[in-house]
C-alpha cells in the first residue's frame, strides 16, 4: 500500500482508499452506487434521510447483497424538522 492510502481513515474503516462518497439525497442515492464505490475500495454511502425506518433497513439489505465491503448511510436531522418544532 502506498503512503497516501495507508491512513487512519483507511485502517479504521477497513477501506483501500481514503475516499468517502458523499451521500446524495432526494433520489440521487442508489444501492448500486453505494455498493460500487465500496467494491472499488472507497466508502460508499447512501443518503437515507428521507426514508422511513423500514425502508432504510431494506436499502441496507440491498446494498449488502451487492457488496461485502463497508458502507455508510447518512441520516440528517435538524431541530426544525422534529415534530415538536413543526
Amino acid at each position: 500500500m502506498s503512503k497516501w492510502t495507508d491512513t487512519s481513515v483507511t485502517r479504521n474503516l477497513g477501506i483501500s482508499y481514503p475516499i468517502i462518497q458523499g451521500p446524495f439525497g432526494r433520489g440521487g442515492s442508489t444501492a448500486l452506487l453505494a455498493a460500487s464505490v465500496s467494491n472499488l475500495g472507497g466508502l460508499g454511502s447512501f443518503g437515507a434521510n428521507e426514508l422511513a425506518p423500514e425502508d432504510i433497513l431494506k436499502t441496507a439489505v440491498e446494498i449488502r447483497k451487492l457488496t461485502n465491503k463497508p458502507f455508510g448511510t447518512n441520516l440528517w436531522g435538524s431541530p426544525r424538522s422534529t415534530p415538536a418544532a413543526m
